[in-house]
């Protein structure tokens, strides 16, 4: 189990799947990524939809409702990952504001698209080593027009592994911050 760490579910228990698919972002990273991502240049001081990609266990995306996101979209094609993330939403009563898409990000990223989804704040975490998949991902975001005016796209990599960008397309690097091996890179418009 791992906790929340700030916000209205502060020290909230959230169960974390078994196994070595899902890796957490630490704590301290997910704390101060908040703070960061909320005193870039022309962010809002809330975000209406976060998109939490790979979400693993979900705590990213329910950080985010914990600091007064309005609606979570959650999507992760692991099924045990999905039965961990819709038991931490039951358990912290958000399911009215969460949707969990249990596919393929890729096809996620369509079927949002499709609904004509814009998300303020986009978690990008997946495995490290899949770099290829981090940059369609990154890819497939700008092309369907995914992030909202003003949003912020938020990369998680470690250094051992080819780097993201500090650009592409339409998106810039604003920041670029790290927590131990955990670096995140905030992309903006």
């Amino acid at each position: 189990m791992i906790q929340i760490t700030g916000g209205r579910f502060v020290r909230r228990r959230i169960q974390v799947p078994k196994g070595d698919r899902v890796r957490p972002t630490p704590s301290r990273a997910r704390a101060a990524l908040f703070d960061v991502a909320r005193h870039l240049p022309g962010a809002p001081s809330h975000w209406g939809c976060f998109l939490d990609c790979f979400a693993g266990s979900g705590v990213m995306g329910l950080e985010a409702l914990s600091r007064g996101t309005q609606t979570l979209v959650l999507v992760e094609k692991y099924r045990s990952a999905c039965q961990v993330i819709q038991n931490n939403i039951e358990s912290l009563g958000v399911k009215e504001q969460c949707r969990l898409l249990p596919m393929d990000v890729r096809k996620a990223l369509s079927a949002c698209h499709r609904r004509g989804l814009q998300f303020d704040a986009i978690y990008i975490d997946p495995p490290y080593r899949e770099t290829t998949l981090r940059m369609q991902v990154m890819t497939l975001i700008q092309h369907l027009g995914l992030l909202a005016p003003g949003g912020t796209v938020m990369v998680e990599y470690q250094t051992r592994y080819e780097l993201p960008p500090d650009a592409l397309q339409d998106l810039s690097l604003k920041e670029k911050r790290h927590w131990g091996e955990t670096w995140v890179n905030f992309y903006g418009k």
